[in-house]
């Protein structure tokens, strides 16, 4: 049996993804759309966005042949209305009437209305991921083929709950099992045209990435907990006024918060490893991939980018845009070449209308 294509050495050398676009004119973009956004009190955002995207998506090119955004600031808007009147002002005011049942002594019914919007929102929330990369899919093409996201929304909906609650009751251990079944479960219906994509993959793997990380998150937790509990005992209102075991529980607090941060630092190792699993696990029409990309490297590009973006007060926001396309250029092999003139377009009926909810929830 043959090695994972991860781990296995590959002869020829593989087809990449092209990066180009000017930061500067990028720039330029934003800034024009930041001053329609504020002229029309927000309204343009919807056009900014859509702009953004196409010079984004026009940046990017494969085989020498740049991809194509299609859609339009008409359909974004006109979808944030719809789940703003639909989905988001129904909700509020169930939740008020709960809480106001909640406040005129009716608590059951109150608490029971108010808990059914929190899990509703969660629902929500999953359903905003997947509808907006339906739309975003659907709205992508390259030499005049569209790509497209088949599948349900409710049943990645009702994926993403049962994956949040495994999370919750292994303590976030369960994180490798959800990112996979979550982000197969996309890749297992996305199309470009009549090509399909397919993806397997076993999570078991990742969790020698993620075990050191997460108990040592687990731990910083327990730590801040503990300093609260001496803060809280040394205040006033614990009813013993040490202020020498005050700033002790504060030291405590502060030693929990490094030892979080080097939880989430040693993160970008399992972040690198899914990312590599992904890829190694994706083919579409006979052509796989890879993603050699390791934990320190991404652990140096996003806390680069993440100073760039708080250095320059977002000014070099648009360079980090373009430095996300350059690093999936460099990272993302192709290795082989699918029958391009067998791919017909995609005939799936497209979304009219575009990311309300992820508008409202994400």
């Amino acid at each position: 049996m043959s090695l994972p294509l991860e781990q296995s050495a590959v002869a020829e050398l593989p087809d990449r993804l092209k990066a180009g676009g000017d930061g500067g004119n990028l720039l330029a973009l934003h800034l024009m759309g930041l001053l329609l956004t504020m002229v029309t009190l927000g309204i343009y955002r919807f056009w900014w966005r859509t702009n953004a995207r196409r010079y984004l998506w026009s940046s990017l090119s494969y085989k020498g042949d740049p991809f194509e955004y299609t859609g339009k600031g008409l359909e974004l808007f006109l979808g944030f209305l719809i789940v703003l009147f639909l989905v988001v002002a129904p909700l509020s005011g169930l939740y008020f009437f709960g809480y106001w049942l909640l406040k005129s002594g009716e608590t059951v019914i109150g608490i029971t209305i108010m808990a059914g919007i929190y899990i509703g929102m969660f629902a929500l929330f999953g359903a905003a991921i997947y509808r907006v990369m339906v739309y975003r899919l659907s709205r992508t093409r390259w030499r005049g083929i569209r790509a497209a996201l088949g599948g349900s929304s409710w049943r990645y909906t009702g994926l993403y709950l049962w994956c949040l609650l495994l999370q919750i009751v292994t303590l976030g251990f369960a994180a490798p099992y959800a990112s996979i079944r979550l982000n197969g479960y996309m890749l297992n219906n996305a199309w470009f045209g009549s090509g399909r994509f397919a993806f397997q993959a076993d999570w078991k793997p990742l969790m020698k990435y993620y075990v050191v990380p997460g108990a040592i998150q687990l731990a910083s937790f327990a730590v801040m907990a503990w300093g609260f509990y001496v803060v809280h005992k040394a205040s006033p209102e614990g009813g013993t006024a040490d202020y020498g075991m005050l700033w002790t529980g504060f030291g405590i607090v502060g030693v929990g918060l490094l030892i979080l941060i080097a939880g989430l630092i040693g993160m970008f190792w399992y972040s690198a490893a899914l990312l590599r699993t992904l890829a190694a696990g994706t083919t579409f029409e006979g052509v796989r991939f890879r993603a050699p990309i390791g934990g320190g490297r991404l652990c140096r590009f996003v806390i680069g980018n993440a100073l760039l973006v708080i250095v320059t007060q977002y000014i070099a926001y648009p360079w980090v845009q373009l430095r996300i396309l350059r690093l999936v250029a460099e990272t993302l092999e192709i290795h082989g070449e699918p029958d391009f003139a067998a791919i017909a377009q995609n005939t799936s009926l497209q979304p009219r209308f575009g990311e309300g909810l992820g508008e409202a929830f994400l």
